[in-house]
Parts: C-alpha cells; structure tokens; sequence
C-alpha cells in the first residue's frame, strides 16, 4: 500500500455549566460543613503556558523506538516536589454545585481545526483541544450531553444535540455556544454543509441557504420528500431523501431529481471530492449481501455507483477529503477498519489492522484526522506517543486533591498533578494489564496486576517491584493502616502480607470468592462475597452472616469502620467503635440501578445510580447533583470534586 500521511486524532473532553471553577479552598468543607480538622493547604503553582502556533497544523510526533529483551521498571520523568499528603478520612465532600469535564473518551463525534489547536467534541459534549505540543487537553464547556455531530464551517462550528438535535454554534473556538433556530445532525447524519453564503443546511422540510450563525438567508421547500442528509461545494448541493436525491448547480434554485440509489438503507455523509465526483455514505441495504456502504457518482450526482471496498463494511460514519486529494472513510465501529482513497475516490484500500478509526474524521490540509477509541493522535502505522489520557480509566487513587494514580481499562497506568484534569502516561507501562490501585497511606500507592506489585511512595513517580508467589492473576489490593495487605485473586484465592507487601504468602482461602477488603480500626476484616453474602474475619477465620441490607452492592471503609449500599439505596454502617450495624437513612425514591456510595460529613449519603449522582440526607428528599450516564464507580478529589468512572469515558466533575 502506498504510504499514506495519516494521523489520528480522538476526542475526550469537557462540559459545563460556566466557565473553569476556582477548585474549593481547603477550609472550605464544600456541601456539608462540618466540625473536623482542616485540611493541610493545597499550594499552587504558576506554569508559563506555550505559545500556541497558527494556524493549526498536525504535531510532528516522535516515534517509539523499538525494544529488545526484557524492559527495566518502568520509572517516570522528574516532576516537582509533591504536596504533603491527604489523609484518608478527608475525602468524604462534595461541593453543592459542579461543573463537568470529561477527560477521557472513546467517542469522537466532531473535529474541527481552529487557529490554536484541534478542537475534538466527544459525545458527551466534552471538548479535547491540541495544544502546540500535540497534547490533547480537556476545557470546561457548556455543550449539553449528548451530542450527535459537529461541522466546521470556517471560523464557526455547529454542534447537533438531542433529543431535539437543536443546533448550536460558537465563534470563538468552541469557548462559548449559542442555540441556533434550526434543527442537525438527525441521527448522525450531515443536515450542513458549505460555508459563509453558501452554507446549506436542512430545517424540517426546508433547505436554508445562507451563511451561519446569522446573515439573510433563504428558506426554500426541500427538495425530497423527508430529507436526510446533504453535502456541498460552492453553488452545488445533493440532497438525499427517503426515495429520491435531487441536485442543484445554481445554489438550490433549480433541482434535478432522481430516484435515490437503493444500495445505502440510509446516507450518513456526504462528500464532494471536486467539480463532479461526490461520494455518499452509510448504511448499507440488508438485502445486498455483496453491498457497499459506499456510492460514487463522476457526474455531480446524476448517477451512482457502488465503490468496490477491500473489506466488508456496513456502515461508515464520516468521510474526509485531504488537501492532496486523499479521502478517508471511517466506519461507525472502529473493528470494521477504516478504508482510505489515494486516487480521488476511484478505488479504495485497507488501512493496516492495527489502525483503529471511528466516529468523526476531518481533513486538515496536509493531513487527515480521525476519531480512534485509542484516544491518542499517532502515525497511520500505528506508532507514536500516548498523548495525555488516551481511555477511560478503570481504577484511581488520590493521595492530595491535585495528586492521583490510576489505570487504564485496556491497561497501562497515569498519573495526574492537576486533579484529575489532564492524565500522563509512561510509554513504558502502555498495554501493562493492571488489575487494580489504592491508596495505603501518604502518597503510597500499589498497584497490581499478574504476578506482580508494584509500590510507589511518591504517587507513581517511581515504582519497585514486588513478585507475588504463585500465578495469581490480581483482581483487587487492600491494605490496613498497619501495613497488613490483602490481594484478591481471579479464581478466589488469597494472598496476604504482613509487611506492607515486601512479602507474600497464600492465605488460608474463604468460604467464597471475596470481592475488596475493608480493614477495621479494631482489626476486623470485613468483605462482601460474590454471591451478595456479609464476610467477617475478627482473627479467627472468615464466617459468612446475611448482610444488613438488601442486595448488597458496595463496601466501603468509613472513618474506621463501614459503609454498606443495597440494591434499592438503603446504607448501613458499622461505626469504628462499635460490633453491630445500623440503617443510615433510607433512600427516599427517584434512584435508577444504583452503582456506588460514599457516606459523606455529616452522614450525609452521595450516591451513584445510571443517571449520574444523587446526594441524600435524613431530612430532605433526593437531589440530583450530575448527570452522566454509564458510570459503574466514582472516587471524590477531596476539594469538593469527584472523578467518574464510565465504560466508554472519564468525567471530572469539579466544584464552582
């Protein structure tokens, strides 16, 4: 295949409510004040921010040089002194109101290239922009959850959000957003196209022609019966319809209309690749086993043909024309492979299997541009550097409100000094299967995965190894404020460590698979079983009891003691001080499938359900404090701010 300059951008990014917040000073107790310590004073520091270039062009990245033999440990760059730790029991607030940021995603539904930098809208309505260093850094904005498209019509974007699909457009980089009066972006599709007074959009059964945001513009009757999808170049414009395409040469004031190709059941994109060659996608019919998702037509769209593909692809989300001509075809699941044109869209050829594209795609002159659910902008070979948090996370420790470990889903682990905002990761520990990380105190973390521990005593930045016996295969590591270790293996075993983890021994195994450890300040060892049963060890060996709540979901330590969560958000708690449980409070309604808990200052409930966070109290009804849909865990930052853990993003939710 003829070598094909492609780099690969993917969105992970940020959403709010206001502008980027002030993090909540350390005395300020954020939701509920309480009583307790202060915390130590959280220093801030001064970086000088790089000059942005201008205007944007694709970062040279470096590539990783190959390795041979075994790699030494893993050891990270020199960063500035830490911040004396947090303790523990500290990190139990949240702020009353909270500002989204999402900083780390799978799905890229728009790019757009502005003067300072790649802007990457995720679907979630986060924002990722490339700084001059090629990182991917996430902001703060107020798009709404979800989005369906974006388009970049020269120094205005539009962004698609349902259920509506209401338009809304920004004019400075996608730093502020306004509503539009019109409707986009049904269903993933391209409804705007064009730019400055020959923009086109669709508006119900309407055709708008006239430059966005604002300018005069002309309403004209669509064209098709239920218009779906258009593309344009300067006066002309195809338009495809349920049954029909019409075209237009003269700006849309004459139509020549045709019945629609019956190859596609539905047209996703539409692109103009010069004077006469336009290409359409999407999906293709069921009916066609041998079809193509993929139409061409050389006569400014009189008539189409299928494109032959080298592999079978059903559906292709987004096209994209390189200033040399080059188009990329990008399938909606990266697994079906993109496909890419070197000669005007004639013919089409594989990208390699290890290139993994999805979502959105945009030329951006010398280059193409691509969503990938690596997350991460690299060669079309597939090398180059991990830039910023490039997946979700699917576990983290904080040590200090700006300070956190965690590890990535498809592993690998990150580190952030900026609470939570922007994640780096060591090259070297890329594809490391992890199995979990916590906190033991200080800035000490651990992190295991098969075989192995590794501890750090100043939060990631530099690791020792510690071989655990046998071929346990980690799920999860716990340990006491004494230095007593627990790690869970996946086929239930035990291993145990009375020094904080130099060494290992196989423990005498429980009556049943035991999800993580909660040590007691009085030494009990409290867990809950896969199979929703109470497991208590006081010395003596582990017994099974039923627990104190209905289908019980979560453990978590609590000041010495435990929290307990049901099914239907009834906690129970254990205090330090005390053998026997008791109901917190009851949840008072409006929960849908609760994930996860944290009993906050006061005794005052934050909980997780499949809409986002919900803080409850013992004298008033539920209040819905986020929304985020997907999340299966959260971690609070300890200033007010919590950290969303989503299959398919990361979201920071941050006090303002």
């Amino acid at each position: 295949m003829p070598s094909v300059n492609l780099r690969m951008a993917i969105a992970a990014s940020a959403l709010l409510v206001g502008c980027l917040p002030e993090r909540t000073p350390p005395g300020d107790r954020g939701y509920f004040a309480g009583p307790r310590r202060e915390r130590p004073a959280t220093p801030v520091t001064d970086a000088p921010t790089p000059p942005a270039p201008s205007p944007w062009t694709p970062p040279v990245l470096p590539r990783t040089p190959p390795t041979g033999g075994e790699a030494p440990p893993p050891v990270f760059d020199p960063t500035p002194p830490l911040p004396a730790p947090w303790p523990a029991d500290v990190f139990d607030v949240v702020a009353p109101r909270l500002a989204r940021m999402v900083v780390a995603s799978e799905d890229a539904v728009g790019l757009a290239p502005q003067p300072d930098g790649l802007l990457v809208v995720e679907r979630r309505g986060g924002l990722f922009r490339a700084d001059a260093f090629g990182r991917l850094l996430p902001e703060v904005t107020p798009l709404p959850d979800p989005v369906t498209r974006t388009f970049a019509l020269g120094d205005v974007l539009v962004a698609c959000t349902p259920p509506a699909e209401e338009a809304r457009f920004s004019v400075d980089g996608g730093r502020s957003w306004a509503s539009l009066d019109l409707q986009c972006g049904q269903a993933g599709h391209r409804t705007v196209a064009g730019r400055g007074p020959l923009t086109f959009a669709l508006a119900g059964e309407h055709l708008r022609v006239g430059p966005l945001p604002r300018g005069r513009a002309r309403y004209v009757p669509a064209p098709v019966e239920a218009p779906e999808a258009l593309g344009a170049l300067d006066a002309q414009v195809v338009v495809f319809g349920a049954h029909e395409v019409a075209r237009s040469e003269d700006a849309g004031a004459h139509f020549e209309i045709r019945p629609r190709p019956t190859a596609l059941a539905e047209v996703r994109d539409v692109l103009f690749a010069g004077k006469g060659t336009v290409l359409a996608a999407g999906r293709a019919a069921l009916d066609r086993p041998a079809g193509s998702a993929l139409l061409v037509s050389t006569d400014a769209g009189r008539s189409w043909r299928p494109v032959p593909l080298p592999r079978r692809l059903d559906t292709i989300a987004a096209l994209a024309l390189r200033g040399d001509g080059a188009i990329l075809a990008v399938p909606e699941d990266a697994s079906d492979g993109a496909v890419v044109s070197l000669d005007g869209g004639r013919t089409f050829e594989a990208l390699p299997p290890g290139v993994l594209l999805a979502g959105a795609a945009e030329g951006v002159g010398p280059a193409l541009v691509a969503g990938s659910p690596r997350g991460l902008i690299q060669q079309l070979d597939g090398a180059g550097p991990v830039l910023g948090l490039d997946q979700p996370l699917h576990a983290v420790a904080f040590t200090h409100p700006q300070v956190a470990v965690g590890i990535g889903q498809g592993g690998g682990l990150y580190r952030s000094r900026d609470g939570g905002r922007t994640w780096h990761g060591e090259p070297a520990w890329a594809g490391i299967p992890f199995g979990d990380v916590a906190s033991v105190g200080g800035h000490t973390v651990m992190v295991v995965g098969d075989g192995v521990l590794w501890r750090s005593e100043d939060a990631g930045e530099r690791f020792d190894p510690r071989p655990l016996p046998s071929s346990c295969r980690a799920r999860w590591v716990r340990f006491s404020a004494a230095g007593d270790g627990l790690v869970g293996c996946r086929d239930g075993g035990l291993l145990a460590s009375d020094d904080a983890g130099r060494t290992w021994t196989e423990a005498p195994a429980p009556p049943a698979a035991l999800r993580p450890v909660v040590f007691l300040a009085d030494g009990t060892r409290l867990a809950l079983t896969e199979t929703g049963r109470l497991a208590t060890d006081a010395g003596d060996g582990w017994r099974l009891d039923d627990a104190p709540v209905a289908a019980p979901l979560e453990l978590r330590p609590l000041r010495g003691g435990a929290s307990l969560l049901g099914a239907d958000g009834a906690v129970a708690v254990r205090p330090a001080d005390r053998a026997a449980w008791q109901a917190l409070h009851r949840q008072g309604g409006g929960l849908r499938g609760v994930r996860a808990h944290q009993v906050l200052a006061d005794d005052a409930v934050l909980l997780l359900d499949a809409e986002g966070l919900v803080v409850q109290t013992a004298d008033a009804p539920p209040r819905r404090l986020a929304t985020t849909r997907g999340a299966d865990a959260f971690q609070l930052t300890g200033d007010g701010g919590a950290l969303i853990l989503q299959d398919t993003a990361t979201t920071l939710f941050l006090p303002r």
